[in-house]
């Protein structure tokens, strides 16, 4: 092999010579791998020296491409794809000039909403070739929504994303449970930190935690979290638990959930999943038991959260200045119902005029949503098409589905799917 490669040189300096003699560019020999390769020649006008070199590629990535983000919800940054775990050093663009990153840990200050660029960047070194990790920070204010009702009827709130009131993990506290690593303690499933490599990891058996709340709140469900290395430490999810509870402190558990091989949770970094409880109700004092694992010892949570579906407003949707407007995230689906009151209909919503009693919104916006309601008048067949503020309120078949002041021989005269035009709200 040592002959084969003085060959080789031996050729290499001899065709580099030939094309300094014949005054063109010397051909360069291609490699594959991660050396780097030194050649020596000598040439008229003194030693020549020509370096070549095969770098690897540093393979830095996000998860995403770009994160929407509502100003003042919680947000730190996004995961850094770093498999070589090289040094990577952070920078920002923020169109608001206020948005600030810290440039060893990547983790993002919001103080204003705009469109900011993130990058964590790698130097470089002499095997590795320099690589940028970029991803964009869509940030927005909260956005109103108002609801309006015009004619016989009213509109009420369904849902706010599910209406999933989230119990603060200010008010739990851990009382009991099982660990095994210092830095990963059972209190890391209710400090509301959710990245950043928190998380609860034990291999002991028994594998639960106990923890109650402030005081006894109203349950329909929750949420487990992954933690921040599934997506390569595979199979710690639980697979098959209880949840228990009791409202006096009791050693008298009932069990509100039971889950017996789970496929519902993936092993992916930081992702949340929802389990409705099979026994809804107020308690106080719970107590989480994992019986298995999908594959070997360790168990591992980033987060475990209880929540109500109701009629409570969720974490961050606030009531506004009149009783019929709420504060929401940007992007938040919104899920309302028209009311009408005996022997009148729904006509339309302002913003697609639909006419189906439940209707949901997505808030990308200050919205006013407008549902007008009028006198229920089915079977009647009208003298032409029927037409009111650019709306028509005739079916397919020819029948009048929903107008006001139609007479009694089906001749309309004035019709206005408006009672009083003075009343209709501001778009």
């Amino acid at each position: 092999m040592k002959y084969i490669k003085h060959i080789v040189l031996m050729v290499f300096v001899l065709v580099m010579a030939n094309a300094w003699a014949q005054n063109t560019d010397p051909t360069i020999p291609t490699r594959t791998g991660s050396d780097n390769l030194t050649w020596t020649f000598d040439m008229p006008a003194g030693n020549h020296v020509l370096r070549t070199t095969w770098k690897q590629d540093a393979e830095l990535a996000y998860a995403k491409s770009d994160t929407t983000v509502c100003f003042g919800s919680p947000f730190t940054k996004q995961e850094l794809i770093n498999p070589l775990n090289l040094p990577v050093s952070y920078s920002i663009s923020s169109t608001s000039g206020q948005n600030t990153i810290n440039t060893e840990t990547g983790v993002v200050t919001i103080l204003a909403a705009g469109n900011d660029t993130v990058k964590a960047i790698f130097a470089g070194n002499g095997t590795l070739s320099p690589d940028t990790a970029v991803y964009v920070i869509h940030i927005h204010y909260p956005s109103t929504l108002t609801l309006t009702a015009i004619g016989n009827g009213s509109v009420e709130i369904q849902a706010i994303n599910g209406n999933k009131s989230i119990i603060p993990s200010s008010s739990i506290s851990v009382t009991e449970c099982c660990s095994s690593y210092e830095n990963e303690q059972c209190d890391s499933l209710f400090d509301g930190i959710i990245t950043g490599g928190n998380k609860w990891c034990t291999v002991a058996n028994p594998k639960f935690v106990e923890f109650r709340t402030t005081n006894a709140v109203q349950v329909s469900g929750y949420t487990l979290y992954t933690a921040n290395d599934n997506a390569t430490a595979h199979g710690r999810n639980p697979k098959s638990w209880v949840l228990k509870a009791n409202l006096d402190g009791s050693d008298n558990w009932t069990i509100i959930d039971a889950v017996s091989n789970d496929v519902t949770m993936k092993d992916t970094n930081y992702a949340p999943f929802d389990f409705e409880m099979d026994v809804p109700g107020t308690y106080r004092y719970f107590r989480f038991e994992v019986s298995e694992v999908h594959s070997g010892s360790d168990l591992q949570l980033g987060e475990l959260q209880l929540f109500y579906i109701g009629n409570p407003l969720p974490d961050g949707v606030t009531q506004g200045p009149t009783p019929d407007t709420y504060i929401v995230d940007y992007g938040t689906d919104v899920t309302v119902k028209a009311i009408p009151e005996a022997g009148y209909a729904l006509l339309d919503w302002s913003d697609d005029h639909s006419t189906e009693d439940i209707h949901t919104i997505t808030v990308t916006s200050d919205t006013n949503l407008v549902a007008t309601f009028g006198l229920l008048t089915p079977g009647l067949t009208p003298l032409g098409e029927l037409t009111t503020f650019g709306h028509s309120f005739v079916s397919e078949t020819g029948e009048i589905k929903s107008v006001p002041r139609i007479t009694e021989t089906g001749e309309f005269t004035k019709v206005s799917n408006r009672e009083f035009p003075s009343q209709r709200a501001p778009l």
